[in-house]
């Protein structure tokens, strides 16, 4: 199954979604974005929508422990959870973790994406992926 642009980003506009791969394989080294792709596309139309299906799940427990701190016990379990689910596209160390973190709440997309669940919810993830990527992906 090889998925489209519309289909693995969806939400964001296809400048947004341009600027994205583009930065992705500008920091993180040429075939990047290739490789995701490659990994998302051994994926089944059934699995892909499980694996969508969970990052919306994450993002809405994440946004309902909002009035715990980032570096909760609870959040800090979720954040592992998220981890796990981005490892589906790429396995980030601690540096690029903590990089995709700050680009949640950084870049105006990212952070519009995140803020929908509840206002702020960028910024909140951003501080509990920078705690557990310094703990935990060392």
């Amino acid at each position: 199954m090889l998925l489209t642009d519309e289909e693995l980003y969806e939400g964001f506009s296809k400048e947004q979604i341009e600027k994205y791969n583009r930065e992705v394989d500008e920091k993180y080294g040429p075939g990047t974005v290739k490789a995701s792709r490659e990994r998302i596309g051994k994926l089944t139309k059934k699995q892909w929508q499980e694996v969508k299906k969970e990052g919306e799940i994450i993002n809405l427990e994440m946004a309902g422990l909002m009035d715990l701190s980032p570096e909760s016990p609870e959040v800090q379990k979720l954040v592992k959870r998220h981890h796990a689910w981005i490892e589906n596209f790429w396995t980030p160390n601690m540096a690029s973790y903590k990089d995709l973190g700050r680009g949640y709440a950084e870049d105006p997309g990212f952070r519009e994406f995140y803020d929908k669940y509840k206002p702020g919810l960028a910024d909140f993830m951003c501080a509990a992926m920078e705690y557990y990527a310094d703990r935990r992906l060392k």
